[in-house]
């Protein structure tokens, strides 16, 4: 094998191994792709199913379970600010008080 066969040889082998990893990133970004649509639908329908459940919470429980919600990754439109927290633990110990 002189140096021009064996530059051709290694140059073919190099087009067939850019070939493959090129099909190889083509795949790897398809299921990247794939992956990241069902993760964002999956946290759409969780972040759906806890507004729902905390609009649940708040016509079964009247509000009262407000002061004890603590969610740290779902912010529920009910949720009381730290002033209101204070608050409502003010008139709760003065209900008990007066009991």
């Amino acid at each position: 094998m002189n140096l021009d066969e064996f530059r051709q040889q290694m140059e073919s082998n190099a087009t067939k191994e850019n070939e493959q990893l090129k099909h190889e990133v083509s795949i790897l970004s398809n299921q990247l792709r794939d992956s990241r649509n069902y993760c964002e639908e999956l946290r759409q329908l969780m972040n759906n199913d806890c507004r729902l459940l905390a609009n649940r919470c708040w016509v079964l429980t009247h509000g009262s379970m407000c002061v004890f919600c603590n969610l740290s990754m779902f912010d529920c439109p009910h949720a009381l600010n730290s002033d209101q927290i204070v608050e409502a633990a003010k008139k709760m110990r003065e209900e008990t008080n007066d009991a």
